[in-house]
């Protein structure tokens, strides 16, 4: 068995300021940070559907079987603090 030692590659990114940070974010501004997105919104049966089509199906009737499971066992358990939000979302708004 051989040993050697690793040492870090040197820095090579370097912190940006004044104009020279002002232009990059002109030129790649900040992506906005949407309300919602598709997946998050979307109802069991889809969720489970998507697991079933390429390229999220497993190969085999097994692991598809397990995954399916898994995703089932998930989605139960997500949709506890969904109701938890929810009625915490009520309680607030009946506040305000």
């Amino acid at each position: 068995m051989t040993t050697a030692t690793l040492t870090a590659p040197p820095e090579t990114t370097r912190k940006l300021a004044g104009a020279e940070a002002a232009t990059l974010l002109q030129k790649f501004p900040p992506r906005r940070n949407p309300e919602t997105w598709h997946m998050t919104e979307a109802d069991t049966n889809y969720i489970l559907d998507s697991l079933g089509r390429t390229p999220l199906r497993a190969e085999g009737k097994s692991a598809q079987f397990t995954r399916m499971v898994g995703a089932r066992a998930i989605l139960a358990w997500l949709s506890l603090f969904l109701i938890v939000g929810h009625y915490a979302e009520r309680r607030v708004s009946r506040v305000v």
